[in-house]
């Protein structure tokens, strides 16, 4: 008898310890699963990489007051969830929930003055030089006006990794883009215009600078990056030499045209050549048509992360690209988008059979420069496709030599919306008011009848 209340007595014993350290190994790892399609509840695997090559320590503070609004609890528990990734995944970052009205005197410390306030801010040990960076609540969301049905997205990891690098990196590289050829306009907020570009450039932390009209002289010393998105009209023999000489100087170019752009000195350099034609694929196209071609991507830092994701840009009215890849010059062209075997490029007069190039880079001891021969995908009308936005910045990431960028931004949540047409929502309405009551009922009625005839 005693020896089973002893067996007893250790069955408890070592259940309770089995629980007690199962708690623990949860409670230090803190395993979790994101099962949702597009991982909503996951860090981007951009910053991912930034918070693992984090320096300095950072302390992120959120202001936001305990109320028991259903929007202001939502927003609170979206901010903490996912700053609580951010210091769960390095070691360099403490953060803390703060409640304004119980902590007055740091409120007042840190000049705070509005509730819904996320402060980022550089710790070094000596207390020298802190940076800081605020964002707010009312920022944490982008309202898309083009599609006023549907409800604004959470973009906070955008800007709360952006905030993270323009606190710790050291210089801000600046992007000149060129005007005077009816460029893509980044203030336009049409599908035609560029602003949803212009706004990812400025989370990325990078200034853009535009250049006022037709180059006449020797391209700014402070331009890292020179880029020409979708002209209209062609460049001078003027501007070329201009833009030759600039990539000569071991500076950075990014091309994007569906036209030949008569630059042919800076092209021969660059060792490729624009075709003048339009591509159509019949094989790997988006579902509206052939023109607009799904390119396949070839191995590159710039498309890894894209082919790993299994994203698929998008171009429109595409034209192809001819290399030219010389013994006698060390630059080295190499192609970074085709199309499929079945595709071709149509011209005025003899088609060009596929699989065409729709993108190369080009580098020598170094990136020299990345040409597309499409603007649209970087336009307001395709820039949510994915891949789209994270292909250009990837190219730029990868001419400024800036490794830790080059990877997929994180994605704003994704609106699910079920349409239905008018029988179906008849179907819906009849299955709900008639077809489930009335399955219940048989039930009910079948069980009691077996009951009675027990």
């Amino acid at each position: 008898m005693l020896i089973l209340r002893l067996k007893k007595y250790l069955s408890v014993l070592g259940a309770i310890l089995l629980l007690t350290v199962g708690f623990l190994l949860i409670h230090r790892q803190l395993w979790r699963f994101d099962l949702t399609q597009y991982k909503e509840f996951s860090l981007s695997d951009q910053t991912l990489k930034i918070l693992a090559h984090l320096e300095t320590p950072i302390t992120i503070s959120a202001y936001f007051r305990w109320s028991d609004e259903p929007d202001g609890i939502f927003i609170r528990r979206k901010v903490q969830d996912v700053l609580f990734e951010y210091a769960r995944r390095s070691p360099k970052i403490t953060f803390e929930m703060i409640n304004p009205d119980a902590a007055v005197d740091k409120v007042m410390k840190e000049g705070i003055s509005s509730d819904g306030v996320i402060l980022f801010q550089t710790a070094p040990e000596d207390n020298s030089d802190i940076q800081k960076k605020i964002v707010h609540q009312t920022d944490l969301f982008d309202f898309d006006l083009s599609l006023p049905n549907v409800p604004p997205r959470f973009i906070g990891e955008n800007l709360f990794t952006n905030a993270l690098l323009s606190i710790t990196e050291i210089e801000q590289k600046k992007i000149c883009f060129t005007t005077g050829h009816d460029e893509k306009d980044p203030k336009n907020t049409s599908s035609d215009g560029m602003s949803r570009l212009a706004r990812m450039l400025e989370q990325e932390n990078y200034q853009t600078v535009f250049l006022s009209g037709i180059l006449k002289k020797s391209l700014p010393d402070s331009c890292h990056l020179v880029v020409i998105a979708g002209p209209q009209r062609p460049f001078s023999p003027q501007e070329d030499t201009i833009l030759l000489h600039y990539v000569k100087s071991n500076r950075a170019l990014l091309v994007l045209s569906e036209i030949p752009l008569d630059l042919r000195q800076t092209f021969n350099y660059l060792q490729l050549s624009l075709a003048d034609d339009t591509v159509m694929d019949p094989e790997r196209h988006f579902l509206v048509g052939d023109q607009y071609p799904s390119p396949l991507l070839e191995e590159h830092p710039i498309t890894s992360s894209l082919i790993k994701k299994e994203f698929h840009p998008i171009f429109y009215l595409a034209q192809s690209l001819f290399l030219q890849n010389s013994e006698k010059t060390f630059i080295k062209t190499t192609p970074l988008l085709k199309t499929s075997s079945t595709a071709w490029g149509e011209t005025s007069s003899e088609d060009h059979k596929g699989p065409l190039i729709l993108g190369a880079t080009v580098e020598e001891t170094a990136p020299v420069a990345v040409v597309f021969g499409d603007s649209d995908f970087i336009a307001n009308g395709l820039f949510n496709i994915p891949g789209n936005p994270d292909l250009f910045l990837n190219s730029v990431a990868w001419l400024l030599q800036e490794k830790n960028k080059i990877s997929i931004r994180p994605q704003p949540t994704h609106f699910r919306e079920l349409i239905l047409s008018q029988t179906q929502s008849r179907i819906v309405y009849y299955a709900v008011q008639f077809a489930y009551p009335l399955l219940f009922l048989t039930a009910a009625f079948f069980i009691w009848y077996r009951r009675r005839s027990l």
